[in-house]
Formats: C-alpha cells, structure tokens, sequence
C-alpha cells in the first residue's frame, strides 16, 4: 500500500511500523487472551460456583445500575439461564438504595436464610462490612470487581484485576470483562467434565456475549489496552449479528439495524440510553431487556430508554445553567477545583461534573440532597489528579466513598460539607500531580480528500474499535474549500458544511458545538480545520462523514 495513504501513516506514527505488528494490531486473535485460570481468584470463584450449582443453592447476581454492571450481570443470568440453572439477580436503585451492597433487600429474601451464592458486578469491593453481614446470614459471596482496592478489601473470594498482585493488572478489564472471565472460567470447568460432566454439553459458546463486553467496556471508557481491544473489536463484531432480541431491540430503535456497528454507535448512542435507566432509578429494565426471550417487551423496555435519555438531556440543560449562577471565578482560581452543591437532579451528577471538568480543565465535585437527607456527590478529575487518592484523605467526614483515580463518588452529612470543602481543598493542594505531557490536538496533516478514499476509510474501519488507548486518529487540513455551510440544531449551536477535495470530490461534515465559531465560514472560504473520519447514520442511510473538531 503506497505510503501517502494516512492511515498508514498514522499506524506507523503509533509504533506499527513492520507488517507483522501492523497485522498484529488490525486482525487480533482471541486465542492470544490470556487464560481465565491465570486471574487471581479465579479458581475459587469457580470452585464456589461449581459447588453452587451442585448443591441446588440459589445465586444472586447483584449489579451496579450502570452500563457496565448491568451488562456484567445479563452476561451471568444469560450463561446460568442457558445451562438452566436457576439464577435470581438484582440491580440496586441509585436513587432509593445508591452504589454497592445493602442489607435491607436481603432481610425481603426467604431463601436468604438459608446458603446461597453471592456474586457481585461491577461493585463490592468496598462492601467489607455488607459481606460480613451477608456471610453470617448464610451467604457466601464472590466479588467481582475492577474498582480500585480499599484498604479493607472483604473477606471472601475476590476477582479484581486492579489488584497488583493479579496477573491481569494493568489489562483495566471493565466490570462486565471481569464478569465474563468470570462465565468463560466456569464454562471451562464444565467443558472439562466437572460436576460429572452433566452441562458439558449444553454451555453456550461465548463469542455470543462479547456484545455485552463491548458495550460494557467501550461505556465505562476504560483504556483499550491489548486484552480489552481485542474483547471489544470481537464484541463490537458480534453485537452487529447478535442473537440477543434484547440487543437487536437497541439496534432497531436507534436506527442501526443495517447489519455494521461501530465503537461510535455504542458508545454515544447506545450507551447513553442504558445509562439514562440508572440515573432515573430503574436500571432493572435494562437487564430484562438484556435477557428478554420475547420481541415484543425488549422493543417496549428500548423505546422506553430513549425517551429517559431525552428526557436527560433536558434536565442536564437545566441544570447546568443553574450551576451557572454559582461559580465564582476567583474561589475556583483559589482552590483549583470546583464544588457546587445545590437541588440538582441525582442521577446525573456525575454528567454535570464532567461538563465542569470539560470546561475548566480541573477536578470538579457537584453534590446534591438525596431523599434520605444525605448529600450525595459525583467527582470527575484530569488526568493529572488521582482524585479517589484526595478524597480518601478526607474520608473521616464521609459516610460512603468510593470510585478510582477519574471518577468517585460519595456521601455525607450535610453538616459535613463546609468541613469537607476545605479538607478537599487543602489536600488537592497538598497532591501529587502527575506531569502530562502536551500533545498536538492532531496527528497528521492530511488533506479531507486523502483521509476520505476508499483505501484510507477501509483501513480506518480496521483501527476499530476507538476509545482511551486508541483515540480516533485526527487530522489537520489547511485548505478545505467550504461548498456550503450553515449553523444546525435547536438553538443552532451546531455547524453543518460541506467540503470540496482538489478533485472536487464533496464531502459532507459536522462541527457540534462549533456554531458560534463559524459563523464567519460562507461558502467559497478556504479554513483550517481539525477532523477525524465518521459514519453518519439517517434513518435507513448509512455515509461517511467529517466530524469537525475546531476551526483555527
């Protein structure tokens, strides 16, 4: 392939320069995954399960109300339901019952007097006390997390990749990898004749639920390191043709029914709409449409979906332009940092957080009263602040926290606050801040045209899927001839344009939130810009198309 093609450029600019690596890296193999059995615990956590099964005791699934927990426990329901082995599961209200574990839903459970299985996802690892609560009543309990470790981390069997002493430290598996390691470690076992042989010949291939892999992982924006690109290109792969009615109702109502599914549609399409059932309270729909048997309940649950995400995105509007009415330029200065409390929506604080860290490009806090008369905040950080590690050391005034190094979470007293506020800040202050090397806001000089040819595209789709680790490859053209332009959107915060290549090749392109800034682009002008190749999708029409980052 001629070396002017940009996409190769770009690989050989990132360390794939010799055709093996190349390869390597486009056309992964699962059988380069490392071994289940090779994970710290797993061995337990699957002699546990096996023990489980042969007992007859009932197991519970607890998973968090994100993308990641219940993608997490609809990958075990769906392997435990396929053996047919009865399986209950539970994913916890973030408004009435919040993260993690609580003991007041197993004090409803008759069969928790009894033994039974336990199995987290995606939660647990700061639950020390819950467990041995839980333990004492009859339970035993497997922890399947990828949380950053507590000092006290339980008593019980644990499956933790971010353990330091876990082989698969460093891999940043996502909640629902762990939990699939989880189901491919037990398949394994049965395979291999455990329990008498008796389910070796009815577990299910897991090829099938790498969608749930992706989906989870590419959510929870975890670093695509080598073992979570390969689950998520293998995912991304499976969730196109996958079996799943629950999956394919996502699909069809969001319009990407045409057979082609790519990181991008997950992970700002999809995605969005899952998570929009947790922070509203009811991310129990989202694992019965992940499990659903029947069409016609998943296509109601998905059509449900996208109206809460609608109606999420009015409420963060909302929001925000309150949380503009207080800050205040010169404390946030002072403190190098923002923390806002106020009557915000609690579902999606940590949305509002973000858009702060966005703006500001420093750790932000946004805390709001929840129901029981605690606050309850969302922290979001950059990347050169550990943020759980500044928190932690404010812990004292904290009821519950948790989270790692970007985002944490927690609760208080509301008598705790002023308290905490400047223990935050004097310990921010006090921080060990991470040196962050300045990168250029592009890749290559490359022209619209170049990147926009069919060689360059089909290799572009190779690089898939993108997120932290593999970020979409951007571009700088200096001479792109505008053909048409115009602001787009309700409030016209957007621009539309569309752009002529030296061959007079027309391609079309969006700039979100570029409306203001390219009020001066007509048609005719020549502009810099900065871009990265995307598919656009309308309705039943799937094209290429430019997404414009800024015009300099």
């Amino acid at each position: 392939m001629s070396r002017k093609n940009p996409i190769e450029q770009i690989l050989s600019l990132r360390g794939y320069q010799e055709a093996q690596a190349i390869e390597e890296f486009l056309s992964p193999r699962l059988s380069s995954l490392p071994h289940p059995f090779t994970m710290l615990g797993m061995k337990e956590a699957v002699a546990e399960v096996l023990r489980a099964i042969d007992e007859g005791l009932p197991i519970l699934i607890w998973g968090d109300y994100d993308v990641d927990g219940t993608t997490g426990t609809s990958i075990l329901v769906n392997f435990f339901e396929r053996i047919d082995v009865k399986v209950y599961w539970h994913i916890p209200s973030r408004l009435t019952e919040g993260y993690g574990l609580n003991l007041t839903y197993f004090q409803n459970l008759p069969w928790a007097e009894e033994h039974f299985l336990l199995i987290t996802v995606d939660c647990g690892i700061s639950n020390a006390t819950e467990i041995e609560a839980i333990k004492k009543r009859g339970g035993r309990v497997i922890v399947t997390d990828h949380h950053q470790l507590p000092k006290r981390v339980p008593n019980c069997t644990v499956l933790n990749p971010s353990n330091e002493k876990c082989p698969f430290y460093g891999t940043s598996l996502a909640g629902v990898g762990v939990a699939f390691y989880l189901v491919a470690g037990v398949r394994n076992a049965l395979v291999s004749g455990e329990l008498n042989g008796k389910y070796s010949q009815s577990t299910p291939n897991l090829k099938s639920f790498l969608g749930f892999v992706a989906f989870g992982t590419l959510a929870d924006v975890v670093p695509l390191t080598p073992v979570n690109r390969l689950l998520v290109k293998a995912g991304v792969e499976s969730f196109a043709r996958t079996e799943f009615i629950g999956l394919q109702a996502l699909l069809e109502s969001s319009d990407i029914a045409d057979g082609s599914v790519t990181s991008d549609d997950i992970g700002f399409n999809l995605a969005p709409k899952v998570n929009a059932a947790g922070r509203y309270g009811v991310a129990h729909q989202v694992v019965e449409l992940l499990t659903s048997k029947e069409a016609e309940p998943a296509y109601k649950i998905a059509k449900t979906l996208t109206k809460l995400n609608n109606d999420r995105k009015l409420l963060c509007k909302e929001n925000m332009a309150e949380i503009e009415t207080l800050l205040h330029i010169e404390t946030i200065k002072a403190d190098a940092c923002i923390i806002v409390e106020g009557d915000f929506f609690e579902g999606i604080l940590g949305i509002l957080a973000s858009r702060l860290v966005d703006r500001f490009h420093l750790p932000a806090i946004v805390f709001s009263r929840a129901a029981d008369g605690d606050l309850k905040g969302s922290a979001r950080s950059i990347e050169e602040i550990n943020i759980l590690d500044v928190i932690t050391e404010t812990s004292f005034l904290l009821k519950k926290f948790g989270g790692h190094k970007m985002a944490a979470g927690m609760s208080m007293s509301p008598l705790n606050f002023a308290a905490f506020r400047s223990a935050f800040v004097e310990n921010l202050q006090r921080a060990e801040v991470k040196e962050i090397k300045q990168e250029s806001r592009y890749e290559l000089d490359a022209s619209v045209e170049q990147v926009f040819n069919p060689d360059s595209l089909a290799l572009y789709q190779k690089m898939e899927p993108f997120g932290p680790g593999n970020p979409q490859p951007t571009f700088y053209d200096a001479h792109a001839l505008i053909v048409a332009a115009r602001p787009v959107g309700q409030s016209k915060e957007h621009l539309q344009l569309t752009i002529r290549g030296k061959y007079g090749d027309n391609i079309k392109a969006i700039g979100f939130n570029l409306g203001e800034k390219g009020r001066n682009v007509i048609a005719g002008s020549t502009v810099k810009i900065i871009f990265t190749p995307t598919i656009n999708r309308f309705k039943e029409r799937v094209s290429w198309q430019a997404r414009i980052l800024d015009i300099l």
